[in-house]
């Protein structure tokens, strides 16, 4: 729902001022990049003499580069909907991530492009853009497939990340997505989205960025990020279509990094979380003076106006942003007051909220404990001046409210009732706890109520530390710091998961369960499903396979979730138990038809009866589904090969080996496909590779007794 009578009527002015005849403008491309949680301060171009950030850097000194934007709000999917709708979050109506679906009828700079004839593409890195958060209005194509699957390629676990970060891609995976696309659509006018998730926690840049980087992986992930942008500009160029692309690049917030006692984002307003990079890289022959660096203040809301400006086309009537054309010519009227706000603290725990105005080089800050900060003078945020400056202050609360005032209007809003399986997810990485928010109303005026969240984000960053530790398998650490968490906040299910985890992570299994269900009794019923499931995961991995079967029974009874059913077959399939294996995949995927290891385990069962065209349909859905999912691709290729298509199957091999490079049945069974095809160099290659990975394997073994056995007749 959208939160004001003003947005309602913003979005008819929206809808029908530009259906009556749109044109293409000039016909220049579109590329906007965003990173996620990237400083400004930590860009080369932006004064870090200590970054690798040399993509980025020379887009800089092709362009216009902002030194003073501002984000609306230090929340990946507000933040987003906020850069391509023009609109800040009281107007689009998306104030945090998971909770909130953008309004279909808020019209999105990718609608807007299409309807002026341009082919529309997206490639997101993270599960808080997926498309059923409604940015994906306007895309031709939407690529949101991030890596979701909930064991490894063995079957054997499930991964930890899972269960404490949200499930994302690496950079270079979102270009492999994009560039089929970008070949198809580089003779006409095009639109491109691509979003890299890599530098937000955790923090685990592949080689050699983890060694590069071993001090600051913060750094060592943004590094990355820049390589893989770079490797996309090369196929920009190699396709011809650079030289008449317009290139914005922007980051939806920053990151703490303890500053302020804040280790990540989403909770406090400060400028460590708020100041975002902002470059405009026109083609040859666009308006403007000559490249250069831009100090008035800039918000994100402004990107929509300026692209439509600058491809000469109409700008909508009613934005919160305004076109930074003027700037880009060397003009320019004062900056006007900028909005920013997080309502994060109070919906996830229960906490105040805070909204903040800038106003030249005042930057107000209201909620529980005010606070007003001179920019000029004091860009740390160090000196907090509401005492000493009474009269700014008020005056700066009265801008603020009347903001508010001039969006506010019919009922309520409220954060929409998620999926199960999205509540999961939510529940898991602490966005819901201390209150439901789908009960908390959402009102566009200046609310005191509440704990500061300045003088409670310790916690946060605590229990940023504590999934730090778990991703380092720092089990120990890991679970001393929630112990002490839990001396201070004993009732805390959070907490209790976090413990659960580390003692899950040191092979106390039992330990763990006993968290669990501490957390249960503490939750209540509504936890029920979500603890079940996860104690059902935890006797998995211990082997407890019956015990795990009547737990997830139990699930299914409370909740049906596509993770619990799929969980149900598979735990059904490794008890010999068909029926009820073929019951739990098919009732998973009647809940989502794309889901991969869903697919890929009916698909097993299928080939087991004999059914092998039907398995092979099913193993080819999953790849399609889920295309980082390595058993898809091995399942699907074991089909191909028993079809006598092993040069196909061989590729699925390779690719099931790429994407898990310890997965050493792939590598066995590309060797088998090449020996079929009669190409014993790529089979020696295989062996090469077992050989390297795991020397003496049974797989390695069986593939050298093939060679050999090939060589001696």
């Amino acid at each position: 729902m959208i939160g004001s009578a003003r947005t309602r009527s913003l979005v008819a002015a929206l809808c029908l001022g530009v259906l009556g005849g749109c044109s293409r403008g000039n016909g220049w491309n579109v590329v906007v990049v965003t990173f996620d949680t990237t400083r400004a301060d930590h860009l080369g171009c932006y004064g870090d003499e200590r970054a690798s950030t040399p993509v980025v850097d020379a887009l800089a000194s092709e362009g216009f580069l902002f030194e003073n934007a501002n984000a609306g709000i230090p929340i990946t999917t507000p933040s987003h909907a906020t850069i391509f709708t023009g609109l800040v979050p009281p107007s689009h109506g998306v104030r945090d991530n998971g909770l909130f679906v953008l309004p279909q009828e808020v019209e999105t700079l990718a609608e807007r492009l299409r309807r002026a004839g341009y082919a529309t593409g997206a490639a997101v890195g993270s599960f808080p853009l997926v498309a059923k958060f409604g940015l994906d209005q306007g895309f031709d194509l939407y690529d949101d497939h991030v890596e979701s699957a909930l064991e490894d390629f063995r079957g054997r676990k499930v991964r930890t990340k899972e269960n404490i970060f949200f499930d994302e891609r690496r950079a270079q995976r979102v270009n492999e997505a994009i560039y089929p696309w970008l070949e198809k659509v580089a003779g006409e006018p095009f639109f491109l989205w691509i979003h890299y998730y890599d530098p937000h926690q955790p923090l685990q840049p592949p080689p050699p960025y983890d060694q590069l980087f071993a001090g600051d992986l913060y750094a060592g992930e943004i590094a990355y990020a820049d390589e893989s942008l770079g490797t996309l500009f090369d196929e920009l160029r190699r396709l011809g279509a650079w030289d008449r692309t317009l290139v914005v690049f922007t980051a939806d917030h920053g990151e703490g990094r303890g500053e302020h006692r804040e280790r990540t984002h989403s909770y406090l307003l400060y400028e460590t979380t708020m100041h975002v990079p902002l470059i405009f890289r026109l083609p040859d022959g666009g308006p403007g003076a000559p490249p250069r660096r831009i100090t008035e203040r800039v918000h994100h809301a402004d990107i929509v106006p300026t692209i439509l400006d600058l491809l000469d086309l109409e700008t909508p009537p009613g934005l919160d942003g305004r076109s930074l054309v003027s700037y880009l010519k060397g003009e320019g009227p004062e900056a006007p007051v900028h909005y920013a706000e997080t309502l994060s603290p109070r919906l996830s725990h229960g906490w105040g909220e805070l909204r903040a105005l800038y106003a030249g080089p005042w930057k107000y800050i209201f909620g529980p404990r005010p606070e007003l900060f001179d920019l000029s003078a004091d860009p740390d945020e160090l000196d907090d001046r509401v005492a000493e400056e009474p009269e700014v202050a008020a005056r700066m609360q009265k801008a603020l409210g009347d903001y508010l005032e001039a969006r506010s209007g019919g009922e309520p809003q409220r954060a929409a009732a998620p999926d199960a399986d999205t509540r999961r997810r939510l529940e898991a990485l602490g966005y819901i706890q201390g209150g439901t928010a789908e009960e908390i109303e959402i009102r566009e005026e200046l609310h005191a109520e509440g704990l500061p969240p300045q003088d409670r984000v310790q916690r946060t960053s605590e229990i940023s530390r504590i999934k730090e530790m778990l991703v380092r398998q720092d089990s120990l650490a890991a679970r001393e710091l929630a112990q002490a968490l839990l001396e201070e906040d004993p009732d805390s299910p959070y907490y209790l998961q976090l413990l659960a985890s580390a003692e899950a992570q040191l092979g106390r299994f039992e330990a763990a369960i006993a968290v669990i269900e501490r957390g249960m009794e503490l939750g209540g019923a509504s936890r029920a499903p979500g603890s079940l499931l996860e104690i059902s995961r935890l006797l998995v991995r211990a082997g407890r396979y019956e015990e795990a079967l009547v737990q997830l029974e139990r699930v299914r009874e409370l909740e049906e979730t596509v993770e619990g059913l799929y969980l149900l077959g598979t735990v059904a399939a490794e008890l010999g138990q068909r029926g009820p294996a073929v019951e739990g995949f098919e009732g998973a995927l009647a809940l989502d038809g794309d889901h991969g290891p869903s697919l890929v385990g009916l698909g097993v069962l299928l080939a087991a009866d004999g059914r092998a065209d039907e398995a092979r349909t099913l193993f080819g859905r999953a790849v399609e589904a889920d295309p980082y999912y390595p058993k898809a691709h091995f399942n699907l290729g074991v089909s191909l090969l028993d079809d006598g298509r092993p040069e196909e199957a061989a590729r699925r091999f390779e690719r099931a080996a790429a994407l898990a490079p310890d997965y050493l049945n792939a590598y066995h069974a590309a060797g088998v496909a090449y020996l079929r095809m009669g190409d014993r160099a790529a089979a020696q290659r295989m062996l090469g590779e077992l050989d390297r990975r795991a020397s003496g394997s049974p797989e390695g073994r069986e593939l050298r007794q093939l060679l050999d056995g090939e060589e001696s007749s």
